[in-house]
């Protein structure tokens, strides 16, 4: 064995001294080849954004203070040469990224030496990505640094300053009988102290074959269309524009924003984005459980449950009597949501429109016990860079997940506010007349997590694993170890109001169901109602939040997701008590006002309507005589969901579409946690499979 060993270690040894000859060569031809590079290669952008945390949620330990940034730099090659940049060729304050990384400067980097290539190669006119997310206050906002690049005579000068206008949302939408999107919708943030004006856009894609990190100016043109068709975004304002293609690439861009300003200087806002259908996909959690030696997946009364709660998602990949039953799985599909290899299988557009995201490193933060390092983590997500397959990872803990910022395509976190184990400290919450519990968290912590991640991942879409049913969680303290039906709702709308655009409920196994049957139709009801409003969710954007207290406690979250024609307004109740002698939290019916601002790119002709799982409902609003802002006066219990329109039509489409899905429910001939039968039903599938299976 020690033979062996010495003999492995030699042979490594030798391919490490070959690997760095290699680079030597490379190096030395890198700057031989690029002698005619001058200036010309140039800083074109950069998206910088700062680290924060929350000051509403409590730790064992408090946050480290210290703040970083996230950095997006994007390097034009304004030359007629080549740029060839080996492993090892760049460096930052003359120091490799891996050096800074080491040094806690740094979280991760996406450089080149950190990819899968052994040296790229930045044609003429093209862009290079870097990206890197600092752990330092040394690369925070308002530091300056240098990049030296071989071949490059002088060091490129990048400014991590406080940017006040930037791209905060995008979306690509596609039809729903196409992997390929046809509409792109920009949001831009305005926080300047001037007006600005939208100029333009340009898309910068990576090529077939080539580069993931080099991007070329397309021929992608198409007319761009300005909200309410307003160019203008007012000081401390927010707007955007739609784009309608005849298709995009599933393949990662630059996505170039031009504004001018109103001295008449012209500004690009930059960002980098992978190009994936954007769809508000509802999953089940792990919904493929071994029960008595079947797969619940190829039960037919638990299909015919999930289908009848909308779920459409879930943690599987291969089930064997499920997805390879075509006649099955086309009846009640689930899309994939796991590791996915082989990469290869799932690219064809057929195994595409299967797939949510790929998702199998867990919760990293956490990692057993023993955090993975963001660069661990990053470098894990390498091979899914070159495919067509969006990632995702779990994060846990807002304190510091802001060093895995940037890491994945559609990043998604998990927190439970009930009976279940969690990362920050339930005691000590000072939240009811200095009440300390340990069985729950204020319900509200939920809005302030989801806020955080998508500040720190903007202008990425991202998901939110609710609290659902789970059967084998201890009760912290009390009899229930699940959330109530209220409870549950609370933390659900929480996530949607502050615009998550996929929900992930934790659990819906058969086993949870059939232990906590009285949260199938709750479930069902919210999932209807993201159902109603998923494509207003996608194509918006967080646009306002406001927090209202009463005698210093908190009693009202009023939010705002904004789009092109529509504003969706959640209103939700913060004033809930304690059931002292069932430990739970108890919501109550009560009468509520509350005023907030219009979208400025709306115009004279709006309509306001309620939408909840029993429809479309008139509603109490009123707009101030600008336009400028509405009031809603209504009686909520746990939340109120509103829609403000410049679209005529938008009212009678989600009522027929409300149709629509209710119809789709009670077609399915199994209704649990509605008829008492059904319900047995599902608890005795649980307990027994075997010939319960039709």
């Amino acid at each position: 064995m020690i033979l062996e060993f010495k003999s492995k270690y030699l042979v490594m040894q030798r391919f490490t001294v070959l690997r760095r000859l290699c680079r030597i060569v490379l190096l030395v031809l890198a700057v031989s080849s690029s002698r005619a590079l001058t200036a010309e290669v140039e800083v074109a952008g950069i998206y910088v954004v700062p680290h924060q945390f929350s000051d509403q949620l409590k730790w064992r330990r408090p946050p480290e203070p210290e703040l970083s940034a996230r950095t997006e730099l994007f390097v034009r090659n304004g030359s007629t040469e080549n740029l060839v940049l080996p492993n090892g060729s760049l460096t930052w304050d003359q120091k490799l990224p891996q050096t800074l990384v080491n040094e806690g400067q740094w979280a991760w980097h996406g450089t080149p030496d950190s990819w899968l290539e052994e040296q790229t190669s930045v044609p003429p006119g093209s862009l290079l990505a870097l990206e890197w997310n600092g752990r330092s206050a040394a690369w925070g906002i308002g530091s300056r640094h240098s990049l030296q690049m071989v071949g490059v005579p002088n060091p490129l000068e990048i400014d991590l300053a406080k940017q006040d206008i930037g791209i905060s949302s995008v979306s690509f939408i596609a039809p729903d009988d196409s992997v390929y999107p046809q509409r792109m919708v920009v949001h831009v943030a305005n926080m300047l102290s001037q007006d600005v004006t939208l100029a333009g856009y340009r898309l910068w894609l990576a090529q077939p074959d080539e580069s993931v990190h080099v991007f070329y100016a397309s021929d992608l043109n198409a007319p761009w269309k300005a909200f309410g068709e307003r160019p203008l975004i007012q000081s401390q304002s927010r707007s955007g524009f739609e784009v309608e293609f005849e298709r995009l690439p599933l393949t990662y861009c630059v996505l170039e924003v031009m504004v001018l300003r109103t001295d008449g200087s012209r500004q690009s806002l930059w960002a980098k984005l992978r190009i994936k259908p954007d769809r508000f996909d509802i999953s089940g959690g792990w919904v493929a459980s071994n029960v008595g030696g079947t797969n619940s997946l190829t039960m037919l009364p638990y299909l015919k449950t999930l289908k009848r709660m909308h779920i459409n998602t879930g943690q599987i990949e291969n089930v064997s009597g499920y997805t390879d039953n075509a006649e099955l799985y086309s009846q009640y599909p689930i899309k994939l949501f796991n590791r996915l290899q082989p990469v290869s299988r799932f690219e064809a557009d057929q195994e595409l429109a299967k797939v949510h995201a790929v998702e199998f490193l867990g919760e990293p933060q956490y990692g057993g016990g023993r955090p993975v390092p963001p660069q661990e983590v990053y470098d894990q997500l390498l091979p899914y860079q070159t495919s067509r397959l969006p990632t995702t990872v779990t994060f846990s803990e807002e304190h510091n997940w802001r060093y895995y910022a940037g890491i994945s395509d559609f990043p998604h976190y998990d927190a439970y506010r009930v009976t279940a184990p969690a990362a920050d400290a339930w005691r000590s919450y000072d939240r009811w007349n200095g009440k300390q519990i340990r069985w729950a968290a204020p319900l509200e912590t939920i809005g302030d997590m989801t806020r955080s991640l998508k500040h720190h991942h903007r202008p990425r879409p991202i998901a939110y694993w609710a609290q659902g049913a789970h059967h084998d969680w201890r009760g912290y303290g009390r009899q229930r170890s699940s959330p109530n039906p209220d409870e549950l709702a609370a933390q659900a709308y929480q996530g949607l109001a502050n615009h998550i655009t996929s929900l992930y409920w934790f659990n819906l196994s058969i086993e949870s169901l059939a232990k906590f049957p009285d949260l199938i139709e709750p479930i069902t009801r919210i999932n209807r109602e993201i159902r109603m409003l998923d494509s207003l969710m996608v194509e918006g954007d967080a646009t306002f939040h406001q927090r209202i207290a009463s005698d210093g406690s908190p009693d009202l979250d009023v939010n705002m997701i904004a789009g092109p024609e529509a504003a969706v307004i959640f209103v939700q109740n913060l004033d809930y008590s304690i059931d002292e002698t069932k430990n739970e939290f108890i919501f109550s019916n009560r009468d509520v006002t509350v005023s907030l601002p219009m979208p400025a790119w709306f115009g004279s002709h709006l309509v306001a309507f309620k939408v909840n799982a029993d429809g479309v409902q008139g509603a109490n609003c009123s707009f101030s005589s600008d336009l400028r802002e509405v009031t809603i006066t209504d009686t909520i219990r746990v939340a109120g969901i509103y829609v403000v329109t410049t679209n005529p039509d938008l009212r009678t489409q989600l009522a027929a579409k409300h149709q629509a899905l209710v119809e789709t429910e009670n077609v399915i001939d199994f209704h649990p946690g509605v008829n008492p039968d059904d319900t047995n039903s599902l608890v005795e599938l649980a307990k027994d499979p075997a010939g319960r299976r039709e």
